[in-house]
């Protein structure tokens, strides 16, 4: 299991970029992608609607915050 640091990670996701948690083996064995919300943009819901779809919703439907 590779693990970052803190200081690493606030980095990262205040810059935009994801992180991708995966849950452990023997559980769901998915992988959450997560952004920082103050740092989200039009690019960011882009790449979550492409890479990480929901099951549970179609890829069709518009998310209303």
């Amino acid at each position: 299991m590779a693990m970052r640091d803190r200081t690493e990670l606030r980095k990262q996701l205040e810059s935009g970029l994801p992180v991708l948690i995966y849950d452990f083996d023997g559980r769901e064995e998915e992988t959450d992608m997560v952004f920082f919300a103050g740092s989200v943009t039009w690019k960011s819901v882009n790449v979550l609607r492409k890479e990480a779809p929901s099951q549970h919703l179609p890829r069709s439907s518009a998310c209303v915050a």
